[in-house]
């Protein structure tokens, strides 16, 4: 099956605490497993922003879900696209926090994100490498 992506930009609705935040990761990486996704999430108190890579049509249906996840909102579409192969195949979630006041969570903070893989197009790690500026720069 062609695999797809999509990259998009949301707001929490409220801050959330390491334990939040741990339950999140747990759900996530649960039905991405179950689903066959993969990806990465990162969080910053003003904004999440989420990479979802598998077949088009489970992409596609976690985005539609997360479009009515009270957890946030202002869902923004960066990318939505077809892909050679799977950037992040290792993770069914990998999860990067922006706020070093979460680090009791296990939680890496966004500068140690590698983005500089060889699956992930250099337009995609671009456009993600800016979003991250953005993100720290907050």
């Amino acid at each position: 099956m062609p695999l797809h992506h999509l990259i998009y930009l949301s707001t929490p609705t409220i801050a959330f605490t390491p334990p939040q935040l741990r339950e999140l990761l747990r759900e996530c990486r649960a039905n991405n497993a179950k689903h066959e996704l993969t990806g990465v999430l990162f969080y910053g108190k003003q904004h999440f922003m989420q990479l979802i890579e598998g077949e088009e049509q489970e992409v596609h249906a976690l985005y539609n879900h997360l479009q009515h996840d009270t957890r946030h909102d202002n869902l923004i579409k960066i990318a939505d696209k077809p892909i050679q192969a799977r950037a992040f195949a290792d993770w069914s979630m990998a999860f990067q926090c922006l706020d070093a006041g979460t680090a009791e969570a296990g939680i890496q903070d966004l500068e140690s994100v590698v983005l500089s893989l060889p699956a992930l197009a250099a337009a995609d790690a671009l456009l993600l490498e800016t979003v991250r500026q953005r993100l720290l720069a907050e």
